[in-house]
Parts: C-alpha cells; sequence; structure tokens
C-alpha cells in the first residue's frame, strides 16, 4: 500500500493503519497506530474517515487476491455526509479527552460583560480541581452553603461556548490546571519537609544572633 512515498498526510494515516493491521509483531502494530493516531490530529475527521475506509478496502482486496489500491480521486472513498461533521463538543467529551478524575467544568457569571450582549454570552467556563473525585458541588453547596472547601483551584476560560475552541484548546486548558495543581503540591511537599519545625536547628534549641555575623 502507498509503494511510493505518501503524497500528504493523509496517505500517511492510510499507511500507518495498514501497518498496524500487517505488522508481524504485536510491538511493530502498536508503533505503527501509534505513528497513524499522531498523524490523525493533523486532518479533519473527515479525512480520518477516508483514511479508514480505504484501508479496509485495500486489505479486502489484498485478501482477496487481487490488491488493487484506487489511487484516482474518483475512486477513492467518499465519507457519507455525518462522517465529515465531527463530534459535538461536549463536557464530557473534553473531560474524557483529559483523564483526571479531580476536574470538572462548570458555567460561572461573567462580572463584566459587553452591553446589549446576549444572555446566553454572558458566562464563562471555568475548569475546576476538586479535593475529591466526583463531589458534587451545586449539591454539596445547597447542602452546606459552602462550595469552596471542595476547590483546590481553577482556572477561568473566557470563551461562553464550547464550540468557541477546538477540542485541543480545551484540553490544553485543563492541562494547564492539572500541572498547576500538581506544581503547587510539590512546593507544599519541599516546604513540609524543610520546616524549621523538623530541622535538626531548631530542634537542638540552637540560636543564632545574624547582627554578629561578618562579611
Amino acid at each position: 500500500m502507498h509503494n511510493n512515498s505518501p503524497i500528504n498526510t493523509r496517505e500517511a494515516v492510510e499507511l500507518g493503519l495498514y501497518l498496524a493491521i500487517t505488522a508481524e509483531t504485536e510491538e511493530a502494530s502498536k508503533e505503527a497506530l501509534e505513528l497513524a493516531r499522531g498523524l490523525s490530529h493533523q486532518i479533519s475527521h473527515g479525512e480520518c474517515e477516508t483514511a479508514k475506509i480505504n484501508v479496509k478496502r485495500y486489505i479486502e482486496r489484498e485478501r482477496a487476491g487481487g490488491a488493487e489500491y484506487p489511487q484516482s480521486p474518483l475512486r477513492m472513498a467518499v465519507p457519507i455526509k455525518r462522517a465529515m461533521k465531527p463530534k459535538r463538543l461536549t463536557r464530557a467529551l473534553i473531560l474524557d479527552a483529559i483523564g483526571h478524575p479531580n476536574l470538572v467544568m462548570m458555567r460561572v457569571k461573567n462580572e463584566t460583560p459587553m452591553p446589549f450582549t446576549p444572555a446566553y454570552l454572558k458566562a464563562n467556563w471555568r475548569f475546576v480541581y476538586l479535593k475529591q473525585p466526583g463531589t458534587n458541588l451545586m449539591l454539596h453547596y445547597l447542602t452546606t452553603g459552602r462550595m469552596k472547601d471542595q476547590v483546590v483551584a481553577f482556572l477561568d476560560v473566557d470563551f461562553p461556548r464550547l464550540k468557541d475552541l477546538t477540542l485541543e484548546q480545551w484540553v490544553e486548558n485543563g492541562q494547564k490546571l492539572v500541572e498547576e495543581v500538581k506544581m503547587r503540591l510539590g512546593l507544599s511537599n519541599i516546604i513540609e519537609t524543610v520546616s524549621p519545625s523538623k530541622t535538626p536547628f531548631m530542634t537542638e534549641g540552637r540560636d543564632v544572633n545574624l547582627n554578629d555575623w561578618t562579611t
């Protein structure tokens, strides 16, 4: 399949998928699949569907004994119309792509909306990092009157609609918050480790007058 070098990214994805199916070892198959998956982010959803259809056709013809890859544009696979349309962007899709159990998304009121802004544009999105995975913030607020005690950190994204950003951009924002929290926790652990109350300097009760030091 594609004996010559692929002429575009879609053909490179097709070649990766083909090698993943026909590789002699499981390791080689995984490597080819990862390559195809990485390249697939550079093409549209419709082109990905086209690539999968083309590889399936080629494999079927090859197994039937007459491998003839449809190279001409007229014989290329044309995905059905709904396949060209990407999945609707939802909170569940974004959070699933980030894959962190402590992360949730919620709508928050924009404190400084522009004049005459429609109501649905007066709230932006916020990523929230919870202390405990699965905490229902609204239920917690309704029952206790508090919300901050269940939140480690949050990150506001100043876009009112999910479709205003791509899935990759939403994931990037969510991961930014996760990395921020990890860094804070790491610093907290370091500070705890070197806390004066736990160092020999303090436990031995030494007293040093810095004014007596000479340089």
